[in-house]
């Protein structure tokens, strides 16, 4: 007989049990969280998530920490690969921890459809995963790794929303519509806490073709020159004059827009010229 189970009354006991659990979600902008309730808005997004059955479930307009805005906004902000990760390894941790754990097997862990428990053997389709270690030992899954099929971009910036606009003029990429409930994005963003207002953008390709990119709200400035960059595709397949006539009108289509030209680069049949955004992030026309 298998006992009927609110997943999110679990998700919210085991929290109790280890503390570490739901702080290992901590904010994108590295600072300590200051929404009242957080550990109840992370475990209905883990619920959510791990049903996949999107937020309107555990949506609660009559609680604070359940309302969509507030859901939206822990989503982007509290889980990401770096915040599972270290919760996951507090779980991890606390299952070696317990006594028939312990007798079955010799701390590694197995992950079958993410999920995740101590196992007797070190199988022959174990996987090392030295971000999870313990007293010095890796730990390991059980089956092959799920292999990354998207990603996004992730810029931080001062201004979130004129940044991203930006770049829709650059790629003609376009703001996706708003969070299901609100009519526009600024309805979205006047239902949350004026601290959480204007944090975070993002805009779209079209065609779905392209990657998310993604502004995020920082306190500190840009210092120093970008270790990563996009090159902007606009003279494929050309080369010579017709390149470099291609690559200058396009610099000068973005220039008004307000990027910044850096210089020109032409050894008479390639050609590059880098630029910088409205933030100085450098890009190149390519």
């Amino acid at each position: 007989m298998i006992f009927r189970v609110d997943l999110s009354e679990q998700i919210l006991e085991v929290m109790s049990w280890h503390p570490d659990f739901p702080a290992a979600f901590t904010s994108v902008t590295g600072g300590r969280a200051r929404l009242a309730d957080l550990h109840v808005s992370v475990a209905a997004l883990l619920t959510a998530h791990s049903l996949n059955v999107g937020l309107s479930p555990v949506i609660d307009d009559e609680i604070p920490a359940l309302t969509r805005g507030r859901l939206a906004h822990v989503d982007q902000h509290y889980l990401r690969p770096d915040t599972y990760a270290a919760a996951n390894a507090v779980l991890i941790d606390a299952q070696a921890g317990i006594g028939l754990a312990q007798a079955w097997g010799g701390g590694l862990v197995a992950a079958v459809d993410g999920v995740r428990f101590v196992v007797p053997v070190r199988s022959i389709d174990a996987r090392p995963n030295h971000a999870q270690v313990r007293s010095g030992e890796p730990r390991f899954y059980y089956g092959p790794m799920a292999s990354i099929k998207q990603f996004q971009v992730t810029f931080d910036c001062a201004e979130p929303e004129r940044l991203a606009r930006f770049w829709c003029e650059v790629l003609g990429y376009v703001v996706p519509p708003p969070p299901d409930g609100f009519a526009t994005w600024d309805d979205f963003k006047r239902s949350l806490p004026l601290e959480q207002q204007d944090a975070w953008f993002a805009c779209v390709d079209p065609s779905g073709v392209g990657p998310r990119l993604y502004f995020q709200r920082v306190p500190e400035g840009k210092s120093a020159k970008n270790r990563l960059h996009l090159d902007v595709r606009v003279g494929t397949g050309l080369v010579g004059e017709e390149r470099l006539a291609a690559l200058e009108a396009e610099c000068a289509r973005l220039v008004p827009l307000g990027a910044v030209h850096v210089q020109t680069l032409y050894d008479g049949n390639d050609a590059c010229i880098p630029m910088q955004d409205i933030e100085g992030n450098e890009f190149c026309l390519d």
